[in-house]
């Protein structure tokens, strides 16, 4: 056995090589079960807080003996199986967080509690022997001891981690093993330091979401998402970036690079969890209601013709609560955008007297008139802010929706609009529930829905909070008033109030009817294209397939269509790159995107390649919309 620090017999010095490294190794004798320390760095002797002399050459658990007070399946035992494990399978070994108990240097008698996450290396000879064992260690035990005092406790009973995957790719061990104890109690959870096993990982297993640190060992995790994107079979997984102190170029980079969320290193437990819960929802949610809304959408064109009344009560009903689902989705992510600063406003001219009628439509209840008694209230005059109308139909739609949910029937909703001094005021009226006076400071936060609302009512308490959000975006004020429990309520919202335009938002315009021709739909996506198609078709189209952004480009010189309905998650392609491609070729021809992602989410992609940008599932009259726009050949 070598001395050490001196040259073995291949002229190797054990103590040179380890320390080139800036971890904490040891290198390790294949004897078992002794298994000799050979060789360790400094600050491997340091986290010992023992003399090198005492250690090196020397059985580890020797120098490290047991604390007989640790629990069965921890200590010496599931190190020394780890050895074994590498020699008999000639393969690197990670254990994983387990506890190893060193000995008090003031009190030899006494031990501190030490956690560790400890990786065993093979060095092979040149018959493929194990020669050496390089043990890596990483000590967490302050990660481990803060996490058992601040981590929130999860309780099982809310469901099952059951088909729940996380995979955390997190070159810091104590970070690393932190988010693996906050999800271990509700999702299966895998972990990568470095990119190579964090890919490695998702081949043995496709989660449902990845977490990953940006500055990993191999790739930066920015890098490893864009990597993700570009296979056709981790396109569409949820990735979810920390950065320790993120700058706003990082922020833009990351995105860029096609993140579904960034979060600061500083992020709570709590947040960390929603925000793996939301993008599962989300990803679990939007591709099946793309197919489900466009079969709906057909069953309603065709119920004349099918002469059931199931189907066409079916015809009634799916659309009417895919709205709603799409509705919840939409709210959920809208809500975490806002929160990272990622909603921009597409502000105009906008006269609310247009943005009324856009409002109505979309709650079924208000203007079929087969349900409450509704009344609306609108100035004779221009009623004009500045912002966006999008999102201003958003804010009317969910006080609306809200009155809808908690009023009888039999009750009544208003909506009045009026210029108030230098404010625009929208108003929702109801005699409906009601809400208790020592509630209403809570009305507007994310996931309260009050205790008289009833059980039955659909939400999940985020209309209000949007709502709220998206007002003071522009700028504004809402308030509230309810008398209490029984007694209705009355929401206002306050926007800045602007100089009448003689122009009017696009909203306040009809759609014009469609004319027919060659529609080419680009997705990758089967179920999509095909309900798409179908869709179209009812409403006398010709359509044309293309799952790729190849076969877009060529798709468009072989066959000259009339419109294009480009996805942005293409699998070969960046669905931006590929319209730039075709607004080349094309000679007039409109290009609307189809996507899952706001455009919001796009800061740094050429917008003006598309003519329009639909959100999926586009409603009806959104396609119709986007129809109008074909040229005439």
């Amino acid at each position: 056995m070598s001395s050490p620090g001196s040259a073995n017999a291949s002229g190797v010095d054990f103590q040179d090589v380890l320390e080139a490294s800036q971890d904490l190794y040891a290198l390790v004798a294949p004897d078992p079960p002794d298994f000799t320390l050979l060789a360790a760095r400094d600050g491997y002797v340091r986290s010992a807080m023992r003399p090198r002399e005492e250690l090196i050459g020397r059985s580890i658990f020797d120098a490290f003996p047991q604390n007989p007070e640790v629990p069965e399946g921890q200590g010496g035992s599931v190190l020394s199986a780890s050895f074994e494990r590498v020699l008999r399978n000639k393969q690197t070994h990670s254990i994983g967080t387990f506890r190893y108990d060193a000995p008090d240097p003031q009190s030899p008698a006494q031990f501190a509690e030490r956690y560790w996450s400890p990786r065993n290396i093979p060095v092979l000879d040149g018959e493929g022997e194990v020669r050496y064992i390089l043990h890596r260690v990483d000590e967490v035990t302050d990660f481990v001891l803060r996490e058992r005092f601040q981590a929130p406790r999860t309780s099982n009973v809310r469901g099952s981690k059951e088909g729940k995957h996380v995979l955390i790719a997190e070159a810091d061990p104590g970070r690393r093993h932190y988010l693996e104890q906050l999800f271990t109690t509700q999702w299966h959870v895998q972990t990568a330091a470095s990119a190579r096993e964090a890919l490695d990982e998702i081949q043995r297993h496709m989660p449902d979401v990845v977490f990953t640190g940006m500055d990993l060992p191999d790739l930066q995790g920015d890098e490893l998402t864009k990597m993700l994107r570009q296979e056709s079979h981790t396109s569409d997984l949820p990735v979810i970036l920390t950065l320790a102190k993120a700058s706003p170029r990082q922020f833009r980079e990351a995105f860029r690079a096609g993140a579904n969320e960034v979060v600061s290193g500083q992020a709570s437990a709590r947040e960390l969890i929603a925000r793996a819960e939301a993008q599962v929802a989300a990803a679990e949610l939007r591709n099946p209601l793309t197919p489900i809304a466009n079969i709906a959408q057909l069953l309603q064109l065709k119920k004349d013709d099918m002469g059931s009344t199931q189907l066409e009560e079916a015809s009634t009903v799916l659309p009417r609560q895919i709205t709603h689902l799409t509705r919840i989705v939409d709210d959920l992510l809208d809500l975490s955008r806002i929160d990272r600063g990622r909603i921009t406003l597409q502000e105009e001219a906008v006269d609310l007297r247009g943005v009324v009628p856009q409002a109505v439509e979309s709650i079924p209840s208000l203007h079929e008139g087969d349900s409450h008694d509704f009344a609306q209230s609108l100035p004779e005059h221009p009623l004009v802010v500045n912002g966006d109308p999008v999102r201003l139909t958003q804010v009317l739609t969910n006080l609306l929706d809200n009155a809808v949910k908690y009023t009888p029937s039999e009750g009544w909703i208003r909506l009045e609009a009026s210029r108030e001094g230098q404010w625009a005021v929208l108003r929702v009226l109801d005699n409906g529930s009601g809400i208790e006076p020592h509630f209403l400071p809570r009305l507007f936060d994310t996931f309260e829905r009050g205790p008289n609302r009833s059980t039955q009512t659909m939400g999940l308490g985020l209309g209000l909070p949007l709502v709220r959000r998206l007002t003071e975006l522009h700028g504004g004020t809402v308030e509230v008033h309810s008398p209490g429990s029984g007694q209705g309520s009355r929401f206002s919202v306050y926007l800045p109030a602007a100089e009448a335009q003689t122009e009017r938002s696009g909203l306040t315009q009809e759609a014009s009817a469609a004319s027919s021709g060659r529609v080419l739909v680009v997705e990758d996506n089967e179920d999509v294209a095909s309900s798409l198609r179908f869709l179209l078709e009812a409403l006398g189209q010709e359509v044309e397939h293309a799952a790729s952004g190849k076969a877009a480009l060529e798709a468009m010189e072989r066959s000259r269509p009339a419109l294009v309905l480009l996805d942005i998650g293409l699998p070969d392609r960046n669905g931006f790159e590929v319209a730039g491609e075709l607004r080349r070729s094309s000679r007039g021809t409109p290009l609307v995107a189809l996507s899952g992602h706001p455009l919001s989410n796009f800061p740094d992609e050429p917008a003006e390649v598309f003519d329009e940008y639909l959100l999926k599932p586009p409603t009806l009259e959104r396609l119709k919309q986007a129809l109008s726009r074909m040229r005439d050949d």
